[in-house]
């Protein structure tokens, strides 16, 4: 190892704190290279994926996910393990892996909303696109899909409340939780980002959502809606793509909100 890569392990931080979907959409360069910087240090040795002794190794599962997306699996999976057990650097392992497999993936990012998915993933696309393989048509179409999402919701947003149109496309910007998308909205989204990324010359899109307690948490013990079951109805509807989307989602959650979800 040369001094470099020790110095690396000698700055490794204990805990490595997950980006928020903003900061992939505003600031994707400087979440990459604070991700590598984990990526180069991380070795995935023969834990188990699942966090039970009947669960996959790291290695198996990482290769399961990637031959999953690429023969069109419409894959869904998980990681859980305690805090400080390295949820979130296996997960940047995998999206790293997934890099290497000419696969599109997303890096980890806090769910504090469902919108989060397509902030997070439209602003990595974009940056990964314009990275690597530039293509005016690929990012044009990406840049009109999210506009559609938003306008939408702007739209819809300032008919409820009798508002101008403007001041509601305003809003919908700088709070797209308030935006009342439906499962059907978030699997047009998947489906289209991942024929936008094949058309870039990738084999799959791969989404790795971190901290799923964060949405799920804060909505039970305020007690006004209810956060899982439009979580499962975005999940359910990636089910139907089954065997006909090259796409994989990957949550990262603790087992306490494990348990709530099953």
């Amino acid at each position: 190892m040369n001094l470099e890569g020790l110095q690396a392990i000698l700055e490794k931080e204990e805990i490595v704190a997950t980006q928020r979907a903003e900061d992939l959409y505003l600031r994707p360069e400087i979440v990459d290279r604070v991700y590598q910087g984990h990526v180069r240090t991380y070795i995935p040795l023969g834990r188990q994926s699942s966090g039970n002794d009947s669960g996959q190794s790291v290695t198996e599962f990482e290769r399961r996910v990637m031959t999953e997306v690429k023969q069109g699996g419409a894959t869904r999976g998980y990681i859980t393990a305690e805090y400080g057990h390295g949820k979130t650097s296996t997960a940047l392992y995998v999206w790293q892996r997934a890099r290497e497999n000419n696969i599109l993936a997303v890096p980890p990012f806090q769910l504090n909303k469902l919108t989060d998915f397509i902030r997070a993933t439209y602003g990595w696309v974009r940056y990964e696109i314009e990275r690597t393989r530039p293509n005016s048509n690929t990012l044009r179409n990406a840049e009109e899909l999210y506009a559609s999402l938003i306008d939408r919701g702007a739209k819809s947003f300032a008919q409820q409340y009798n508002m101008n149109l403007a001041d509601a496309h305003r809003m919908v910007k700088e709070k797209p939780e308030i935006l009342d998308l439906t499962p059907a909205d978030y699997i047009r989204f998947f489906e289209t980002t991942t024929h936008l990324a094949q058309d870039a010359g990738y084999e799959g899109l791969l989404i790795i959502a971190d901290e799923l307690q964060q949405y799920i948490d804060p909505e039970i013990k305020q007690g006004i809606k209810d956060p899982i079951s439009p979580f499962f109805d975005v999940v359910g509807a990636i089910l139907t793509r089954r065997n006909h989307l090259n796409f994989g989602l990957l949550v990262v959650i603790p087992p306490k909100e494990l348990g709530q979800l099953r």
